[in-house]
C-alpha cells in the first residue's frame, strides 16, 4: 500500500509541476502590478515634483526605461541621470563616490564635517562614520564646505537625527546650509551652494 501511495504522489507531482511553477510568477506579477498602480498614482508624481524638478525627471526616466526595456535598465538609467545632474550642479568627480568626512570629538560633543558633496553615491561612507558615534553625545553635522547636498542625504540625515535623539541625552544639529540654495520649497530638497 505505501508503494501505491508513493507512486500516486509521484505522478501528481509530475503532472502538477507546470502549474506549481506558475504560482511564483503569478504572485510576482500581482505584486508588481500592485506596486505599479501605487507608483502611477498622480499623487506620487505631484509629491516627487514637490521634492524637486530633478527628482521628477529621474522618476520619469526610470519609469520610461522600466516599461520599455527592463527593471534593471530603468534603475540604471535613473542612477546615471542622477549622477549627471549632480555633476551639472557642481559635484566634483573626486567626491562622487567618497565624501571627505572629518569626525572630531571634544568633551560631550562630536563634530562631523562633510566636504565637497554629500550625495547618494557617497553617503555610505558618511553613514558608517555617523553609526560609529556612541549614543549620549551632542552631534553637530556641518555641511558648510559642501557644494551639493542631495535629497536622499537630507532625508537620511533627518532619519539619523530622529533615531539618534531617541537615546537619552543625545542631540543632533545639522548646520552649514545657510549658504546653500534649496532646489525646491520641500524641506528636504537638494541644496546647492550659492
Amino acid at each position: 500500500m505505501p508503494q501505491i501511495v508513493s507512486n500516486f504522489l509521484g505522478h501528481v507531482q509530475l503532472l502538477a509541476a507546470p502549474i506549481l511553477e506558475m504560482i511564483p510568477n503569478a504572485a510576482l506579477a500581482a505584486m508588481l502590478i500592485t506596486v505599479g498602480i501605487k507608483l502611477a498614482h498622480p499623487k506620487e508624481f505631484i509629491h516627487t515634483f514637490q521634492i524637486g524638478k530633478e527628482q521628477l525627471a529621474i522618476f520619469l526616466v526610470t519609469i520610461f526605461f522600466t516599461l520599455f526595456e527592463d527593471l534593471l535598465v530603468g534603475i540604471a538609467a535613473g542612477i546615471v541621470l542622477k549622477i549627471i545632474i549632480h555633476l551639472f550642479n557642481g559635484t566634483p568627480l573626486s567626491s562622487m563616490f567618497k565624501a571627505p568626512t572629518l569626525v572630531s570629538f571634544e568633551g560631550d560633543n562630536y563634530l562631523v564635517e562633510i566636504d565637497k558633496a554629500a550625495i547618494f553615491t557617497n553617503y555610505l561612507g558618511v553613514k558608517s562614520k555617523l553609526d560609529a558615534i556612541p549614543p549620549g553625545f551632542n552631534v553637530t553635522i556641518d555641511l558648510k564646505k559642501t557644494k551639493l547636498v542631495d535629497h536622499s542625504v537630507m532625508e537620511n540625515l533627518e532619519h539619523f537625527k530622529h533615531d539618534y535623539e531617541s537615546h537619552d541625552n543625545s542631540t543632533v544639529k545639522i548646520i552649514g546650509l545657510d549658504d546653500h540654495k534649496p532646489l525646491s520649497s520641500h524641506p528636504l530638497s537638494s541644496r546647492k551652494a550659492k
